[in-house]
Parts: structure tokens; sequence; C-alpha cells
């Protein structure tokens, strides 16, 4: 009976060792996808930041340019 149980519970922590070892390389692939998702949200923004400072220059140009501009700019 004790040598059954001894089996039964080096089974049982060599499992315990198999999943934490899963979580960890889980976790690690998820703090991978997290910082590549975090770099193109942060190109993105970038864009975004020069595209409204292009349209706020474009805004203070008279109407006329800013009419000839817009076909140009929105056909980004």
């Amino acid at each position: 009976m004790v040598a059954e149980f001894r089996r039964l519970h080096q089974f049982l922590e060599e499992q315990e060792k198999r999943i934490l070892a899963q979580m960890a390389e889980v976790e690690k692939e998820i703090a991978a996808k997290r910082e590549a998702h975090l770099a193109r949200l942060s190109r993105e923004l970038s864009s975004l930041d020069s595209l409204i400072r292009e349209m706020e220059e474009k805004l203070q140009e008279p109407a006329s340019e800013l009419l000839q501009d817009i076909r140009s700019f929105l056909q980004r």
C-alpha cells in the first residue's frame, strides 16, 4: 500500500512538473505575441499621428489648394 502511494505521488509530481513547464512555454508565447501586437499598434499609432498632423497642416491652406490636395490625400 505504501509503495503504491509513493508511485502515485511520484507520478503526480512528474505530471505537475510537466504541466508547469507547459504553462511556462505558453506564458512565453503569450508575452511574445503581446509584444508583437504592441509594436504593431505603436507603428500604426505613429502613422495616424503623422496623418493627423498632415491634415491639420492642410487645413491651414487656402480652400482651393485644400480641394486640390484632397484627392491625393484620400488615395493613401
